[in-house]
């Protein structure tokens, strides 16, 4: 069954992930951010939405001060009701507060909740993801 390939999947991605040592962690989270941050340099700072990272995933803190430098805000999500996410702009990391599983969300009374749209750049969190681009999720 698919299900129980992709938990399995999951798991193994999951452990090896678990399983990098701090330096090899941060030193992976350095190149990847390095390496976004070329690519939305080339692609002239396009508005961006992103997330804030759980304990094992790729930080995007360093993206997301690159446009809190210069003045632009980064789209970040909330959790809404039945799991829905809802997309505010955040200017400054202050405006963020605890939020689902304490995970750090937008203020929504100072950030109010924005559509996104297509001229908006998504960087998206993942267990892993294949040659192609295709996303294995959280569950």
């Amino acid at each position: 069954m698919v299900s129980d390939e992709k938990r399995a999947l999951r798991q193994q991605c999951r452990r090896a992930r678990q399983e990098l040592g701090h330096d090899d962690r941060q030193r992976e989270t350095v190149a990847i951010a390095e390496t976004v941050a070329i690519y939305l340099a080339r692609a002239q700072w396009p508005r961006l939405a992103s997330y804030v990272a759980l304990a094992d995933e790729c930080d995007c803190n360093a993206i997301h001060e690159a446009y809190w430098q210069r003045g632009d805000s980064v789209l970040l999500p909330r959790v809404c009701e039945a799991g829905l996410l809802s997309w505010h702009p955040v200017l400054r990391p202050t405006q963020l507060m605890a939020g689902y599983r304490g995970i750090q969300e937008p203020d929504s009374k100072q950030c109010p909740a924005v559509e996104l749209d297509a001229n908006v750049t998504v960087l998206v969190p993942g267990v892993a993801f294949d040659r192609e681009g295709r996303r294995l999720g959280q569950g």
